[in-house]
């Protein structure tokens, strides 16, 4: 008799692939072609509504839902819509609404903003989450499971 695979709960590490795919079929995130994404269940780096969609599954399983950008990344804020000045940007650099840039923030970060409006001497941008706002469909397939207790062996003992 074998032993049953382990199933994700809270604190479980979880090693699985995932995808982001909105409506018209474009990936707007996918790890297929990459390094696995890595994670414990519950210590926040992944939206509680995505981990409730993990719970129960196991090495194997592939898991898909329905989701809106808004549950995960947040509404839409106005006041994450900001005027620019044309000239702060590149002279040269072609603007067109929809396109999103990378702005480097004081504290050396970077951020993702989409152009929602061009005018002669100002552009509106919008920091919101480009997702938020839209729906999408989550597929994760599950890797590796490592049960919580394990997991928590390993933190006390100095292992990973």
């Amino acid at each position: 008799m074998s032993a049953r695979p382990p199933k994700i709960t809270l604190g479980s590490r979880v090693v699985m692939h995932f995808s982001l795919t909105l409506p018209e079929g474009t990936q707007a995130l996918s790890t297929y072609d990459e390094t696995p994404f890595t994670f414990i269940l519950g210590d926040g780096c992944m939206a509680e509504i995505l981990e409730l969609a993990l719970i129960g599954l196991t090495t194997g399983d592939i898991q898909q839902l329905q989701v809106s950008g808004d549950e995960v990344y947040g509404i839409s804020v106005p006041e994450n819509l900001q005027w620019m000045a044309r000239e702060a940007f590149p002279a040269k650099m072609k603007l067109c609404e929809g396109q999103l840039i990378g702005f480097a923030m004081a504290s050396g970060e970077e951020t993702a903003g989409i152009v929602r409006q061009i005018e002669e001497t100002r552009i509106l941008i919008d920091f919101n989450h480009p997702l938020s706002g839209t729906h999408f469909l989550f597929k994760a397939s599950i890797l590796e499971v490592t049960p919580a207790e394990q997991v928590h062996a390993a933190d006390t003992t100095g292992q990973s």
